[in-house]
Parts: C-alpha cells; sequence; structure tokens
C-alpha cells in the first residue's frame, strides 16, 4: 500500500473522528496520552474553562472549610478561655475554703486544748477540795473523839448525905462542871485554870492547873 492510500486513510478517519465527535470523547477522557493525535489530527482544544471553574470551586470549597475551621477554632478557644476562668475561680473558692477550714480547724484545736485545760484545772480544783474535805473530816473525827466523855470527877470526893456536884472529864483532858457566874447566870462551862468552889453547898474547894488537874481539893 503506498504512502498516498495510508495519508488517505488517516485523513478519512480523522474526518469521521471529528465529524461523528467519537474524537472529541476519545480526547475528553484519554488527552493526557493521546494529546498529539488530538491536538494535529482532531483539532481538539481542552476545556481550559471549565477546570478553572473546577479549582474556583474548590478554593470556595476550601474557603468554606477554613472559615468553619476558624469558627469552630475560635468557639473552641472561647469555651477554653471560659473553663480556665471557671478553673481559677473555682481554684478561688477552693482556696478560701481551705484557708476558712484550716482556721476553723486551727480554733477547735484551740478550743479542745483551752477545753482539756478547764478540765484539768476542774480536776486540780477537786483534788483539792477532796483533800480539804478529808481534812477536815480529820479534824472532825479528833474533835468528836476528843469531845468523847471518858470519866466523872467529883474534886473533893464523896460526901455523905450530900448529891455531889460532880464534873465530865473528856478524852483531850477538858472539864466541863456546872457554873454559877454569881451573876444569875448559870451554864454548862470548860473550867480555865484557876480556883473554884462547887454549888452543891459542901463548899468543896479545889484549883485547876494548866494541865487540867484538879489539884488542892478541900472543905
Amino acid at each position: 500500500m503506498g504512502k498516498t492510500t495510508i495519508l488517505g486513510m488517516m485523513i478519512s478517519l480523522a474526518a469521521m473522528t471529528t465529524g461523528c465527535g467519537v474524537g472529541k470523547k476519545l480526547c475528553d477522557n484519554k488527552y493526557d496520552t493521546l494529546n498529539g493525535f488530538c491536538d494535529n489530527i482532531v483539532g481538539y482544544e481542552k476545556d481550559v474553562y471549565s477546570e478553572v471553574e473546577q479549582i474556583k470551586k474548590q478554593i470556595v470549597d476550601m474557603e468554606q472549610r477554613l472559615d468553619l475551621l476558624r469558627y469552630t477554632s475560635a468557639h473552641q478557644q472561647l469555651l477554653l478561655e471560659r473553663l480556665l476562668q471557671e478553673s481559677a475561680e473555682n481554684e478561688s473558692v477552693l482556696r478560701n475554703l481551705i484557708e476558712y477550714t484550716d482556721a476553723n480547724f486551727s480554733l477547735l484545736i484551740n478550743q479542745v486544748n483551752q477545753y482539756d485545760q478547764n478540765i484539768a484545772n476542774v480536776l486540780i480544783t477537786i483534788q483539792d477540795m477532796q483533800s480539804q474535805i478529808i481534812a477536815q473530816q480529820l479534824v472532825i473525827a479528833q474533835l468528836q473523839l476528843n469531845s468523847q466523855p471518858v470519866s466523872t470527877v467529883d474534886p473533893c470526893g464523896d460526901k455523905p448525905g450530900v448529891v455531889d456536884e460532880v464534873g465530865i472529864k473528856l478524852a483531850d483532858g477538858r472539864l466541863i462542871f456546872f457554873f454559877d457566874s454569881g451573876n444569875g447566870q448559870q451554864r454548862l462551862a470548860v473550867l480555865q485554870p484557876g480556883r473554884y468552889v462547887t454549888t452543891d453547898g459542901t463548899a468543896c474547894r479545889f484549883t485547876v492547873d494548866a494541865n487540867n488537874n484538879i489539884v488542892n481539893a478541900h472543905y
């Protein structure tokens, strides 16, 4: 087959593909591979305008996404700032609460210590009072013991036919007699050291010495 025949067939094929739109569709799908054929034979021109519009659309989409991302980021930053502010406020409240609790706890400790000291003072006072009571009880017991009568005392001895005046001697040696002071006052009295005369009419005279002993008793 000659070169003329091949050239004619190529021209016919190009006419067919160009005229019926088959070449255009082929170049639309395979332009990157068949760009020489499409440009020289088919006369195909790639739709640059559509690509530009598509790129613009992609840019718009990206800007919208970027705006959404910015809004989301700003919103999250606002939430974060609010959380930080609330955290700072909560921390301040917590610190104040801790300080208040510490102060109350210290006050409570001081009150407990004061209460313990008061209890200790009360216990000491009670012990002192108990000691005083015991001492007083001992004194009372001693007084009661000393006040116990141990014998009767007839200074001049028994005189027949007379109801003798007698006294009482206590455990501590004191002498108790019926005493007439001579001015109408008569009573029981503890005799002090000195000279006395009985009131029974026997005129018994006696002396009480410094040791509460009766001496020099006579009619």
